[in-house]
């Protein structure tokens, strides 16, 4: 058996308690590693491919839920905070897990890969992780 790329696969990991994740959210390590959202000046270790997961109801679980995560590597879609990226424009780690203009005391992640305009909080854009600096 041939050993699995990590940073091509997706992992489960435990969220903390009382947050639910969609996809393309940036986390953080929480409490008892345990999946968080970013928020100003936290840095980014993972991104999620799906939402969290839901109850037999088809709830978001707020309590001992899990949700699928990819390193921070290459090009990965993340969710925006702002209205708009221009190419090459640095992008940050911000609140509520959202990717951002916004320098201050946020953490780099990166570069944006198009221009993008006219968004709403939560739509996905394509950022390369590659071009960020250690945090």
């Amino acid at each position: 058996m041939m050993a699995s790329n990590f940073t091509n696969e997706p992992i489960n990991m435990n969220v903390l308690a009382t947050e639910t994740f969609s996809m393309g959210m940036l986390c953080r390590i929480g409490a008892g590693n345990t999946m968080s959202a970013t928020a100003p000046a936290s840095v980014a270790f993972f991104v999620t491919v799906d939402e969290s997961s839901r109850d037999a109801a088809g709830t978001l679980e707020v309590s001992g839920a899990t949700v699928s995560v990819v390193p921070m590597s290459g090009v990965v879609f993340v969710q925006a905070a702002d209205a708009a990226y221009t190419i090459g424009q640095l992008v940050y780690a911000g609140a509520l897990g959202r990717a951002t203009t916004t320098a201050g005391a946020n953490k780099l992640i990166g570069v944006s890969m198009g221009l993008h305009t006219g968004l709403t909080a939560g739509d996905l854009i394509a950022v390369n992780v590659s071009q960020a600096v250690t945090a």
